[in-house]
């Protein structure tokens, strides 16, 4: 399990040259990927943790 106030999931992401406004869009899209991800994973974990 993820120790406390350590990153669960990191992604970096390439600025392409874009204006900042098309950056913080694509950003958000990223975090928005990013937060599912994370769910999924500590939910695994939480599910392993309890099978032992």
């Amino acid at each position: 399990m993820a120790i406390e106030g350590s990153p669960i999931v990191v992604k970096e992401t390439e600025w392409k040259g874009e204006e900042l406004e098309e950056l913080k869009q694509r950003m958000l899209v990223h975090e928005h990927q990013l937060i599912v991800e994370a769910a999924a994973k500590v939910t695994q974990e939480i599910v392993e943790d309890r099978g032992t």
